[in-house]
């Protein structure tokens, strides 16, 4: 019988280690991703530079830069 235990113990032990490194594996590699994608969100604190007013109402969401400061023009095929 206490082999077993001992064997168990063992299994519950390295059960322990593989959830664990498995836990900080993701978290890591979620980091590194968020990290490396643009324009995604920041989940970490708010820096007040979203565009929006004191009471923060702003979205975050700024317009698109169009090349020359123009506004968009889109012309067809047509002759």
């Amino acid at each position: 019988m206490r082999r077993r235990s001992d064997g168990v113990r063992h299994v519950r032990g390295a059960t322990r280690w593989a959830v664990a490194g498995s836990a900080v594996s993701a978290i890591v590699l979620g980091l590194g991703y968020a990290h490396a994608l643009p324009h995604v969100p920041s989940l970490t604190a708010h820096h007040g530079s979203d565009g929006g007013g004191s009471d923060g109402t702003g979205t975050g969401v700024q317009p698109p830069t169009l090349p020359g400061g123009g506004a968009a023009h889109t012309t067809t095929g047509g002759s």
